[in-house]
């Protein structure tokens, strides 16, 4: 046996090996046995989605519930907090409106003492509503959004164009990439609602941009230059609460970690209960909102770990409404395409 082919073997040994032992620790063999399936003990009972209207709620019915859920064999349940058709009057506005305040945390924290004498347990969702965000984050928490804009000139001679412009109506815009590709076929067709570009012709002008122009001289024909811009989404959750802050970025780790640090944190009171009986917090829904989502370092990212600039190719890319939920999206066709 060749050394390379024993070196594989044993990588494949060591990894199954790990692989096996992490399997057993977080799901662990349990031998059928059709008499117990009967009366199968409560840890293998369902799971129940427990919605509350807001934080509309009393410490005595949640108590009560609780215990309903564990008479009937419950494993656990999941609390989520929202208001969205729920009748809000004057009278329960408040109430309902109140979740992330001290009353909140402690009407879950009587779940969780209740939830512990009975042995369930406790998921909790990220927020309010859908998607997961808060008043405490700002726009630049948000989820980031690539758009463009983009202009029509001739080649064949030295040029000043200047930038297209991506206005961001929250936060601010970052130009990403200025990007010149050659329109296909010669000239721009006004009934097409997509634009053909030649990939082979693709020039990166994003180091000549001065201010707010750039000076180029490209090669004879009509070409398209895109600038393309970072900006926030500027999507709202909707949230249980009286100020809706925005949805958090979920590409970035910082921007989650302030919220669940805000939302589960020495604030709230509810580490004693991390573990038992709160096993999880969990991401519920993915209603998003975005052209195309985006990381303030994906072209940086991309080219250290990739080996090339996607600067050339973000056009394909452009659909405008893309990356929003299907019973909200357009299906607007492509932007730009560089062939089939």
């Amino acid at each position: 046996m060749s050394r390379l082919a024993y070196c594989f073997l044993l990588l494949i040994f060591f990894s199954s090996e790990k692989s096996y032992s992490q399997a057993k620790n977080w799901f662990p063999k349990y031998d059928f046995e059709a008499q117990k399936f009967k009366n199968p003990s409560q840890e293998f009972g369902p799971m129940a989605r427990w919605w509350w209207p807001g934080n509309d709620v009393k410490k005595a019915e949640l108590q009560r519930e609780i215990n309903l859920f564990a008479d009937n064999a419950f494993a656990g349940i999941e609390i989520q907090t929202l208001y969205l058709g729920i009748p809000i009057n004057a009278e329960n506005r408040p109430k309902i409106m109140s979740w992330d305040t001290p009353d909140y945390y402690e009407n879950v924290k009587t779940v969780m003492e209740e939830a512990h004498k009975r042995g369930l347990i406790i998921d909790m969702t990220n927020g309010s509503g859908w998607p997961a965000g808060s008043s405490i984050l700002e726009a630049n928490d948000g989820f980031r959004n690539l758009k463009f804009e983009a202009v029509t000139v001739e080649g064949g001679k030295s040029i000043t164009v200047a930038l297209p412009k991506v206005t961001a109506k929250i936060g601010t815009s970052v130009l990403q990439a200025l990007v010149a590709s050659k329109i296909a076929g010669g000239n721009e067709n006004a009934k097409l609602r997509t634009i053909p570009l030649d990939i082979n012709s693709s020039i990166v002008l994003s180091d000549r941009v001065v201010g707010d122009s750039v000076k180029c001289s490209l090669p004879s024909g009509n070409w398209k230059i895109i600038a393309y811009y970072s900006l926030p989404s500027g999507e709202r959750p909707m949230a249980s609460e009286p100020t809706q802050g925005y949805v958090v970025d979920h590409f970035d780790s910082t921007k989650v970690l302030k919220l669940y640090n805000h939302l589960f944190g020495e604030r709230t009171g509810l580490k004693p209960y991390f573990g038992n009986p709160m096993r999880a917090i969990f991401n519920d829904s993915y209603e998003f909102k975005a052209d195309r989502h985006y990381s303030a370092d994906f072209i940086p990212w991309f080219k250290k770990y990739r080996g090339y600039d996607p600067a050339p190719y973000l056009a394909a890319n452009m659909q405008r409404g893309y990356n929003i939920v299907e019973f909200m999206n357009p299906h607007a066709p492509k932007d730009f395409s560089f062939n089939e």
